[in-house]
């Protein structure tokens, strides 16, 4: 954190330099708040998803009371944690340019593949295996040649 506010205690003068720790502390605070907007905008691709994560990052009672403002170097190090995450998220995104994401819902022409459903009236075809998944019943169903290639 020393290096960022060096800067700006020859800017502002070092009798400041409580000031400039802050502000080091508030912009790493808001730059976390850009970051997690960001990375909710990379997964979720909705607008108000986006603002509400980076609104609730910021109203949380740690970075609002005490750590947001008060010159420790944790916000610092919480952008660069945020950082990591946006770019896991970002290569992820990238390698799969131009596919659909990983979870949709099944067409309504859906006609070949496997699909998996919370119910077996979700999506019409073969049960191929029923799973157990935090104590709920989950289904994969296909159709087409995806259950002709698992049945051989």
């Amino acid at each position: 954190m020393n290096w960022l506010m060096i800067p700006i205690a020859n800017l502002i003068g070092w009798e400041h330099v409580l000031v400039a720790s802050r502000l080091v502390s508030v912009g790493a605070t808001l730059g976390t708040s850009l970051t997690v907007a960001w990375l909710a905008h990379q997964l979720r691709r909705n607008e108000s998803v986006t603002w509400v994560a980076a609104i609730l990052y910021l109203v949380t009672a740690d970075v609002m009371l005490y750590r947001g403002w008060l010159s420790y170097a944790d916000p610092l190090f919480a952008m660069f944690v945020a950082s990591v995450g946006l770019a896991v998220a970002a290569e992820i995104n990238t390698l799969r340019i131009g596919k659909h994401p990983a979870l949709l819902w099944p067409p309504e022409d859906f006609k070949n593949g496997i699909v998996i459903a919370h119910a077996q009236e979700d999506v019409r075809g073969e049960v191929l295996r029923t799973l157990k998944v935090n104590g709920d019943s989950v289904f994969l169903i296909c159709r087409g040649k995806a259950c002709q290639a698992e049945n051989h």
